[in-house]
């Protein structure tokens, strides 16, 4: 089921991806670059200081404590990842 997560938004290297944040489980807080066109946000385009927006995701399984993910193809990390919960945006599960 397609999702989509909170995420801070930066710009990237390139001028087709962003550099984006966003919360684990396992590792707190973990940065990598994809693909402008999985991205959301709305307002200001994003800076330096970063923008907060969305990141288009799978999700794979829910648990009690945790969501597990599959990122966009392509992105520069591995592919799943766990989430907190409350890592969702409104309407988008």
């Amino acid at each position: 089921m397609d999702a989509l997560i909170r995420c801070t938004v930066k710009p990237g290297n390139f001028s087709t991806e962003f550099a984006v944040t966003i919360s684990s489980t396992s590792s707190g807080p973990i940065s990598f670059f994809v693909d402008r066109s999985f991205v959301e946000f709305s307002g200001d385009w994003p800076n330096e200081k970063g923008v907060e927006g969305g990141l288009k995701v799978v999700l794979l399984k829910q648990e009690p404590d945790y969501s597990l993910i599959q990122l966009p193809p392509q992105s520069s990390l591995a592919s799943r990842v766990r989430v907190p919960k409350d890592s969702f945006l409104a309407n988008s599960r």
